[in-house]
């Protein structure tokens, strides 16, 4: 997976977690000290499907947002 892909997939992961009020002062200490280097990109992807079926979307819609977010449309 190409940088630029991962950067949108934590981005869009620590916006999941600010719009649910959760602490995102662990996700960025490990990016500034790591990058993005010991990321786990399958527990990202599984983490923003179930943000979509918290907000009564679908799977579909989920998948559809990570394609395009590795695809950078």
């Amino acid at each position: 997976m190409e940088l630029k892909h991962r950067k949108k997939l934590i981005e869009f992961f620590i916006q999941i977690k600010v719009k649910n009020r959760l602490s995102i002062a662990n996700d960025l200490e490990k990016l500034t000290k790591d990058r993005f280097k010991h990321w786990n990109f399958q527990h990202i992807e599984t983490e923003i499907i179930n943000y979509y079926l918290s907000i009564d979307g679908t799977i579909k819609e989920a998948k559809q947002k990570i394609k395009e977010l590795k695809e950078d449309y």
